[in-house]
């Protein structure tokens, strides 16, 4: 609830782990953006192709858009942990411009009002009336 962006961490060993983000990914906010780290790269067992997961995970997301990230990680030796770095810069990014635009939109009703504001006394001016003061 107000959030930005939304993490999970699948372990690919388990699949509860990614039948849990299924779940739990139609239930996020389409403004907000989604990353799913599939952890345990290190692992010799064959971990999950982050490609397949993030297919599988785009059909269950809501918009069914680009909002979903899916890459592979190591908490062990630290793997991805620039990714996710980078990835968080996405929705701090989408917010900045977000704010941009309402400031923009203020700034030109601001412009707008200054500029009948402008029209009106140049209207209203004479120099008659000044000299008469």
């Amino acid at each position: 609830r107000g959030c930005h962006a939304a993490v999970f961490l699948v372990d690919p060993r388990r699949p509860a782990s990614l039948a849990y983000v299924e779940r739990r990914i139609a239930a996020v906010p389409a403004r907000v953006a989604v990353a799913v780290l599939c952890n345990f790269r290190d692992a010799a067992e064959g971990p999950l192709d982050p490609a397949a997961v993030a297919e599988k995970l785009d059909a269950v997301s809501r918009d069914g858009g680009d909002r979903v990230r899916v890459f592979a990680c190591s908490a062990r030796d630290c793997f991805g942990l620039a990714l996710l770095y980078d990835y968080l810069a996405v929705p701090f990014r989408r917010l900045q411009v977000d704010q941009q635009r309402r400031l923009l939109a203020t700034s030109e009703a601001r412009l707008e009002a200054a500029t009948a504001e402008l029209d009106a006394k140049i209207a209203e001016s004479s120099y008659a009336a000044h000299v008469s003061k």
